[in-house]
Formats: structure tokens, C-alpha cells, sequence
């Protein structure tokens, strides 16, 4: 049968490989004794060829493979490669520290004051009242605020205001700089230059000494630039210029204002020779008769830095005013007025600071805008509000 056959195969195919098997061990151990009979050294050699074969065949494998992974990582190089590692110090290298503190002190401290000290140093102007009292000995009699009204007769037009209220301070004050009690009648308002606001203190302090019922003239006595009779409406056909020239008597140099109490004289026509003018003896007997008449007389004198006429007018007057203007009077000009002071020439003299702004306080003292009001809503002063930036801006 078939199965019997199949095993019959199996058999011859075993028994076949029996006999190979065995003629190979045959072969072998007669190899073997074959290489037996070989010397020691050379199968030795035989060991070492072997052994070398095996590993230069190991070496070459090796080497390929570390050619490949070196492949591998050439095609996957980073960016960027760390040359040095990171070396940690205590300090840094940036930012220097102590160079940023002391450029902080330079730009905090030094800076700043080196920035005061040059606007002080170049600031010829006068800010304060304590620049006064540096560069003069004259005493301060008024300090007059910022004027905030569209006129130069604020005390007669708003008798309430704050501005009123300085003006009747420098009026009080006018008691205690008479010589011997009596308090001076004859005034003189002089300043350095135009613009101080010499002729606006003028015009007040003579209409507020006139509120007190005291009856008071003033007279424009700077005949190279008459300008008094605009601000209260009236002419300067004639005046001070045509009188002392003898083209009139007094009485028709003499005008009748607003103010009950207030008569003016003003300038007149400009002469040809004013200073001539106001040193002729008309000038001196016009006071003198005057004086039988009003309690008060104030003068407008010129600027004291532009012509010499004001020191020829202080030798007829009681007391003279000094007019500076904060922010615009220049400290030069102040210093020069304090030699003609001590030369004499400036003889019972005070300053008056105009245009005074306040920064702080209520202002008692002097006068410094006076203001302070009682006005919490007890009516005691008129509201001095400040015009509207638009009108500031229109007035400039």
C-alpha cells in the first residue's frame, strides 16, 4: 500500500544520511589526524588567521555602519552649535549697574539743579518779592494783583474787586511813610520803563484816594507821552504843557472826572522842551496853590530810566513810588534805582510790585492782591474771575 511505501522512502532516505553523516565524520577525524601531525606553530598561525578573519570581518562591519549613522546625522545638523559653554559669573556683564546709578544721580540731581542755577543766573527779570528785597533797600509799600478787567480805572469801575481792595491796603499804608506822623500829600508814581504799569497805578490809587472823600487831583506830568485823559474819557487839548508854558491860567488846565472827588490835569500838547517845562518855577508855585486846594495831589511822572525829569519832580513831592512789574521789570534796572537811592537822588522812595500773581495764600500782608474776598458768597468783593483762555489769547 501507500503508507507502507512511504515509510519504505523514509527509511532509505534516513539510512542515506546515515551513511553521509558517517562518511563525513570519516573524513574529519582523518583531517584531524592530518592536522595532527602538523607542527605546533603552524596550527597555532592557523588559530591566528582565524581570529583575525573573524575580526577584520567585525571591524569592517562596524565601520560601515558608523560611515552610515554619520550619514544620518549630517542630514539632521541644528542651526545653530554651542562653540563655548555658558560661564556663570556674579556679575553681570550687562547692565553696568553702578555706571546706571550714577548716570540716575547726575540726570536727578546734578542735572536739575545745574538747570535751576543756569535759569537763575540768566534771569534778569523780577519773579518774586524776595528779588526786591536782594537788590533794594526800599521798602515795599504795595503789591498789586493781575489786573483781570478790560480797563485802567478798575477802582472806579468795579469798586469791589479784588484790585480795589489792593489799592485801598496801599492807601493805608500811606500814614505810616509820612515824616513825622503826617502823612505825605503830594504823591509821585514813577517807574524804570514804559510798561510797568505806572500810569494804571496812578489813575487807582488817585480814584481810591478820592472814594475816602478826600479831594484829590492828579496830574499826567509826563508831558513826552500823554495818555491819562483816554482812560477817563476827557481831552488833552490843554493841560500841563500849555499852562506851565503860560498859554492859560490853572483853572482851565483843571478837569472834572467821573469821580466825584477826582480832578485831573493831564499832560496837554507835547512840548518841545518838557524838562524845561517842569523845572521853571510855574512848576513849583502850581504845586504850592494846588496843595491849598486838594488834600491829595499825585503825579505821573515819567520813567526814571528813560529821562531825568523824575528826580526834578521828588524835590517838590512828599513821597515817591517806585513801579515794578513781576515778570517784566528788569533787575538791572531795579539794581540802578537802588544807587540813585543811596545817592539820594531817589529820597523817600518805596516800591510797589504791580501785576502780582498769586500762587498761593490769601495775600495779607502789603497788599498782595488783598483780595482774600470774605467771599463766600458774603458779597464783600465783586468775583474776579480770569478771562476765558480764548480772551487772554485775543487780548495778546
Amino acid at each position: 500500500s501507500e503508507r507502507a511505501v512511504l515509510k519504505e522512502n523514509l527509511k532509505n532516505i534516513i539510512e542515506s544520511s546515515d551513511i553521509l553523516i558517517n562518511d563525513y565524520k570519516t573524513r574529519i577525524d582523518k583531517l584531524e589526524r592530518e592536522i595532527a601531525t602538523f607542527p605546533s606553530t603552524e596550527r597555532e598561525l592557523i588559530n591566528i588567521k582565524r581570529k583575525f578573519e573573524l575580526n577584520e570581518n567585525l571591524y569592517v562591519f562596524l565601520m560601515e555602519k558608523q560611515a552610515e549613522t554619520g550619514i544620518a546625522k549630517a542630514s539632521n545638523l541644528p542651526d545653530n552649535k554651542v562653540i563655548d559653554a555658558a560661564r556663570i559669573e556674579y556679575t553681570p556683564v550687562k547692565p553696568k549697574g553702578l555706571l546706571n546709578y550714577a548716570i540716575a544721580v547726575f540726570l536727578g540731581l546734578v542735572f536739575p539743579a545745574g538747570f535751576v542755577l543756569m535759569r537763575d543766573f540768566f534771569d534778569n527779570k523780577i519773579r518774586t518779592k524776595e528779588d526786591i528785597d536782594k537788590l533794594t533797600r526800599m521798602s515795599v509799600a504795595a503789591v498789586i494783583g493781575h489786573n483781570h478787567k478790560d480797563t485802567n480805572t478798575t477802582v472806579a469801575d468795579h469798586p469791589k474787586s479784588s484790585i480795589s481792595e489792593a489799592f485801598r491796603a496801599w492807601r493805608a499804608n500811606l500814614r505810616f511813610l509820612g515824616k513825622d506822623g503826617v502823612e505825605p500829600r503830594v504823591l509821585s508814581i514813577t517807574s524804570s520803563i514804559g510798561g510797568e504799569g505806572k500810569t494804571f497805578c496812578s489813575i487807582n490809587i488817585a480814584s481810591v484816594l478820592s472814594l475816602s472823600k478826600k479831594k484829590t487831583l492828579l496830574i499826567g506830568v509826563d508831558l513826552r507821552k500823554p495818555k491819562i485823559y483816554n482812560d477817563f474819557g476827557l481831552k488833552n487839548e490843554f493841560g500841563l504843557s500849555s499852562y506851565l508854558s503860560g498859554q492859560h491860567d490853572l483853572a482851565k488846565a483843571i478837569q472834572n472826572t467821573n469821580l466825584s472827588h477826582l480832578d485831573l490835569i493831564s499832560a496837554g500838547p507835547i512840548p518841545p522842551n518838557p524838562s524845561e517845562l517842569i523845572m521853571s518855577p510855574r512848576f513849583s508855585a502850581m504845586l504850592e496853590e494846588l496843595k491849598e486846594t486838594y488834600d491829595y495831589i499825585v503825579l505821573d511822572s515819567p520813567p526814571i530810566g528813560l529821562v531825568a525829569d523824575p528826580y526834578e519832580i521828588m524835590n517838590h513831592t512828599d513821597y515817591n513810588f517806585y513801579v515794578t512789574r513781576q515778570d517784566y521789570t528788569d533787575k538791572n534796572l531795579l539794581a540802578m534805582a537802588q544807587d540813585k537811592y543811596e545817592q539820594g537822588l531817589l529820597h523817600d522812595t518805596s516800591i510797589v510790585i504791580n501785576d502780582y500773581k498769586m500762587t498761593q495764600g490769601y495775600g495779607y500782608g502789603y497788599g498782595y492782591g488783598y483780595g482774600y474776598g470774605y467771599g463766600y458768597g458774603y458779597g464783600y468783593t465783586e468775583d474776579d474771575h480770569r478771562p476765558s483762555l480764548w480772551k487772554r489769547i485775543l487780548r495778546r
